[in-house]
């Protein structure tokens, strides 16, 4: 690609970073339901080739609740040996796009650097968020991630701060230009009020629809301010002791810097039961290593079911339907 179009490109990003910060603030739910419907294309999808995959954008709003399954196993029986990355905006959540990968790089190749420049991984030496990481480093944490999920400001984000490391973009990989480039002005297009992406991959047979229903939690986080606003209630009721324990322990994968993401990461845990499905003698084994985070886990562990709960009686009221709940 030309140094000029890659100039180009930054320069939009750059200018419509500040027009995507302000758009998160929703306007009235019925207007926007109104305007989204009028600018559905009468098409069905496009398809937008990169170097290493294809990328699908559907036109038709995507059911989970009634949907998936169908969708899923459609990406399924995609040629394997071609990386395909299917984008549907969903009928559940306003502004939600879901993409599927057909195998696990598909989801990771656009993705996987921006979400550990919008959260950090420790496990891969990166103990805090904004910090741009080589492919290699990102490709050395494909299996131990599951899927991903951004907000279009954090992703606007991520590709500013690339303009700024290397304008000549030498240090961009053609995946990611391709889905900054094509995929997300298309997002943009479709529902231009500030949207989400979660995404999974169908190749992670009886776990995938676990793996969307935990992303699916972090997509209705970003969403739905009232889902949003009944998480930061429950997390406000919480004694201090479970609010340190909760950061210790999601310190471990994430910035713990980054309350809001630390309260988005442990909500989700909740609700997928990672605390109260850690089996005592793998707990036994964590103490020996991270003796501190062990106690703080155990006591997680023995609250667990009550805290779910507690945070199911918050979210039950808000929104219409929680979406985990009913994905399985």
């Amino acid at each position: 690609m030309s140094k000029s179009f890659i100039e180009q490109f930054f320069i939009l990003t750059a200018a419509t970073l500040l027009s995507a910060t302000a758009a998160c603030s929703r306007t009235n739910q019925s207007t926007e339901s109104t305007t989204f419907a009028n600018n559905m294309e009468a098409r069905l999808q496009a398809v937008i080739p990169s170097q290493d995959l294809d990328y699908v954008i559907s036109y038709r709003p995507l059911s989970l609740l009634q949907d998936f399954d169908s969708v899923a196993a459609s990406v399924r029986g995609l040629n394997s040996q071609r990386g395909s990355l299917s984008c549907f905006v969903t009928q559940e959540v306003a502004g939600l796009f879901v993409c599927l990968g057909n195998n696990k790089a598909a989801q990771h190749i656009p993705l996987n650097r921006a979400a550990i420049f919008a959260e950090s991984r420790p496990p891969l030496g990166v103990q805090q968020s904004r910090v741009i990481v080589s492919q290699e480093v990102s490709e050395s944490g494909y299996e131990q991630s599951n899927g991903h999920d951004l907000t279009e400001q954090s992703l606007k984000e991520f590709f500013v701060a690339l303009r700024d490391k290397c304008p000549d973009g030498s240090c961009i990989i053609a995946g990611e230009m391709d889905f900054a480039q094509k995929v997300m002005p298309e997002f943009e297009r479709i529902y231009p009020y500030g949207y989400s992406v979660v995404s999974v991959d169908v190749s992670s047979g009886d776990k995938l629809k676990q793996f969307l229903a935990h992303e699916i939690s972090h997509g209705q986080f970003f969403q739905q301010p009232q889902y949003r606003a009944a998480v930061y209630g429950f997390w406000s009721s919480l004694s201090p002791e479970l609010r340190l324990a909760a950061a210790d322990i999601v310190s471990l994968s994430y910035d713990r810097a980054n309350i809001d993401l630390v309260i988005n990461e442990f909500h989700a845990a909740l609700l997928d039961r990672s605390y109260a499905n850690i089996s005592q003698a793998n707990l036994n084994q964590f103490a020996k290593s991270n003796p501190k985070q062990a106690t703080s886990l155990a006591l997680l562990k023995q609250n667990s079911e009550y805290l779910r709960q507690a945070l199911i009686t918050y979210l039950t009221p808000a929104v219409p339907v929680i979406l985990y709940e009913n994905l399985h």
